[in-house]
């Protein structure tokens, strides 16, 4: 006979529960051991263990006081309702005895708050226990130092992007089924893999809810006197996702209950100015869907950004009366200010005016479309050109679009929103706006 399992003054005997004289069955084979990981609100502890027969799996268990089991309950069901969901942890089962609910759910390394708050150098200082302080040291003994968050200059490095378009994607698949998270916060977005690919999942389910139809509300998702207007439970969601891109593109070094709008100022690269914008609005008919968020440039890689580029290039380049062209064109002062000759090195200036190159041609630099002509012209020929531009350029993609990105920081978001409104639906386009998860 398999020896008991005691917990809390609670033994567990071949699936028996035995205390104080009351007799319940589990349905499943459990354990829960006594080391915690981490604590809720209203009485909630998370505790190590494990579900189902050896060899049995590893478990977070969530116990949920009794007097909440109803809110335990519903929360399974939620889990349910969400499961196969990549980017949502997994619910194994759901147990309780006279006094609990527990939730066998997926172990991961930490949250996501955790994580800002272990790699970045600007987040604020908190005043933490020191068991709190010896949970986070162990934690970075787990992760190790390949964890690299932000880049030289600030902007969020491809790591911290994919965890953030993790974050989407499990809102996009809860909103395609109907679910509202509507508890989406740092603590309560988990960090799983192993280093460097680590992802990301949404988890705590409490609050989450099936869609009742469009509404209009104000709420306590609101942290300052102007209250944000939501008219349908999925807005909420991606309102507080814009406070989590903010807290996290700024490392953490303001306050995740403060407005972002008093720090969007402070935020690069553009586009994710643009986005969090959007996210944070006051009014609801200007936040974008979740699909619209996981489309956006603040999420595409360099060698995306470079074929928007380029498409666009040629899109223009065959028809210089239409209006894409002309809109195109005002965006001279916004992205280069001046003539953009003076942006770029004069040794490129050489190779862009020597005549004796087989793909020469004339660049007015007063105008903003050839800019983007040189950018598709360069690409295409970059293995034409002279192995002292090729340095200079950078490597494609990554360091062919950081050239050009550091001289022109806001090309591709403006770019992108006048293509977004005068040419969206094109077929050409339609990869950088409509496409989905299997790209």
């Amino acid at each position: 006979m398999a020896a008991p399992i005691i917990f809390k003054g609670l033994t567990y005997l071949g699936g028996l529960l035995v205390a104080r004289g009351v007799y319940n069955y589990f349905t499943g084979e459990v354990n829960v051991s006594d080391k915690e990981i981490a604590k809720g609100s209203n009485g909630t502890v998370i505790f190590e263990g494990s579900y189902g027969p050896p060899p049995a799996r590893k478990a977070a268990v969530k116990r949920v006081v009794g007097v909440y089991s109803n809110v335990g309950r519903e929360e399974y069901n939620m889990y349910m309702e969400a499961d196969g969901i990549n980017n949502i942890v997994r619910c194994y089962g759901m147990e309780s005895d006279w006094r609990y609910v527990y939730l066998f759910l997926e172990p991961c390394i930490c949250s996501l708050k955790d994580l800002i708050q272990i790699y970045s150098p600007y987040a604020l200082p908190i005043f933490q226990s020191e068991s709190e302080i010896t949970r986070l040291i162990s934690v970075k003994n787990v992760l190790g130092n390949r964890v690299n968050l932000w880049k030289e200059n600030d902007y969020p490095s491809p790591l911290l992007l994919k965890l953030m378009r993790d974050v989407v994607c499990g809102l996009m698949k809860l909103h395609e089924n109907k679910i509202a998270h509507l508890n989406v916060a740092s603590q309560n977005i988990l960090i799983a893999g192993n280093t460097p690919n680590l992802c990301a999942k949404l988890s705590d389910m409490a609050k989450s809810k099936k869609f009742r139809g469009e509404n209009s509300s104000s709420s306590h998702y609101a942290t300052y006197s102007e209250q944000p207007q939501f008219n349908s439970e999925a807005s909420k969601d991606l309102f507080l996702f814009g406070h989590i891109l903010s807290f996290c593109i700024h490392g953490g070094r303001y306050p995740f209950s403060d407005p972002p709008e008093r720090y969007i100022a402070n935020c690069s690269p553009p586009e994710a100015v643009d986005l969090i914008s959007q996210l944070i609005s006051r009014y609801a008919n200007m936040r974008p869907k979740a699909i619209d968020v996981y489309h956006h440039p603040l999420f595409w890689n360099s060698d995306k950004k470079l074929s928007f580029l380029r498409d666009t290039s040629d899109l223009t380049e065959g028809n210089k009366k239409g209006q894409l062209y002309k809109e195109l064109n005002k965006l001279q002062g916004e992205v280069i200010g001046s003539s953009w000759d003076t942006k770029i090195d004069s040794k490129l200036i050489s190779a862009i005016e020597d005549r004796g190159v087989r793909f020469y041609r004339q660049y007015n630099y007063n105008n903003f479309l050839d800019l983007l002509r040189l950018v598709r012209n360069y690409f295409h020929h970059y293995l034409e050109l002279p192995n002292d531009i090729q340095e200079l350029l950078g490597s494609k993609p990554e360091g062919y679009y950081e050239y050009f990105e550091t001289r022109f920081p806001k090309l591709v978001i403006e770019v992108y929103k006048v293509v977004r409104k005068f040419c969206q639906k094109k077929g050409g386009f339609q990869k950088y706006f409509h496409s989905y998860l299997a790209e």
